[in-house]
């Protein structure tokens, strides 16, 4: 019976501590950024897309291109974590956690966008 009991109390020892460190020992906490500011990136996104698009796609309707824009912006900037933009703000570029998958948010929001 005392193996068993100290079995139990290890368990719960074990436990306990498991619980301490996800919840206060680890530093790794991403704060969501807040919406205002996700909607002013998102904003500030909108007129070098659109002018890139326009460019590179000229073919392309203005309601379609806007809409791809308005695709990659909600994809870049909405889950935005104030780690996230303070990186932005220290080296100009999307953090690499986004920029990585750029491609693939790319091709998402034109298959979003072109396949209705």
């Amino acid at each position: 019976m005392s193996e068993v009991l100290r079995e139990i109390k290890l368990r719960k020892l074990t436990l306990i501590l498991f619980i301490f460190c996800v919840g206060y020992v680890n530093p790794v906490v991403a704060r969501p950024l807040d919406p205002a500011l996700k909607n002013g990136l998102a904003k500030g996104h909108l007129p070098s897309c659109l002018s890139t698009l326009k460019a590179q796609a000229p073919q392309l309707s203005e309601a379609l291109i806007r809409s791809y824009c308005y695709c990659l912006s909600a994809a870049y900037f909405g889950s935005f974590t104030t780690d996230d933009y303070a990186y932005l703000r220290r080296t100009g570029f999307l953090p690499p956690h986004i920029n990585n998958r750029r491609g693939q948010i790319q091709e998402s929001c034109a298959e979003k966008t072109y396949n209705r």
